[in-house]
């Protein structure tokens, strides 16, 4: 029975190595919740510093037209 085993399983591996011959390569895979969370908090990160800039920018305009008036 092992014996068969044996053989069944050999036929199986070159079967497979056949198959990929002939199978379209695999996507890439998809990213998971932690990886898209990740790449979110990234963003973020990087988008903070600009909009506090842009908030002190229009704090400082808005300063400046009142000392002017």
């Amino acid at each position: 029975m092992k014996n068969v085993q044996a053989t069944a399983k050999e036929l199986i591996e070159k079967i497979d190595i056949e198959l990929e011959k002939y199978v379209a390569p695999v996507p890439k895979k998809s990213m998971t919740m932690k990886e898209r969370i990740d790449k979110a908090k990234t963003k973020l990160s990087e988008k903070k510093p600009q909009e506090t800039e842009l908030k002190n920018d229009k704090l400082s305009n808005h300063k400046i037209k009142g000392e002017n008036e």
